[in-house]
């Protein structure tokens, strides 16, 4: 955002999808609830769009379901960049926290 030569970025969206995984070792293993857990992961997708880079298929379907639009001044791509960070299966973590019987 921004005019002239004063511009930054500025956050549009995010969001987020947490889904309950186990993680095993050679003591057992555990199931993960990561729902408000501090993450530091690094980025696995990370890509700009804007002149000359058209956003993929994926990423307009998704804008569009949230009521985003990925065209700017006279109909050109906006200039945007996009992360994306998950685990993977395998990917290495530690944990700490509780664990209790789950039934």
């Amino acid at each position: 955002r921004g005019s002239g030569k004063h511009r930054r970025w500025v956050t549009i969206d995010s969001g987020t999808d947490y889904q309950h995984f186990y993680l095993q070792d050679k003591t057992g293993s555990v199931l993960v609830n990561p729902r408000n857990a501090k993450i530091e992961i690094p980025a696995d997708l990370t890509f700009s769009t804007g002149f000359g880079k058209n956003h993929p298929p994926a990423v307009i379907q998704y804008l569009k379901k949230r009521g985003l639009s990925h065209k700017g001044f006279l109909g050109f791509s906006k200039q945007m960049r996009f992360n994306e960070y998950y685990l993977a299966p395998n990917d290495p973590v530690y944990v700490l926290g509780t664990a209790a019987e789950n039934p």
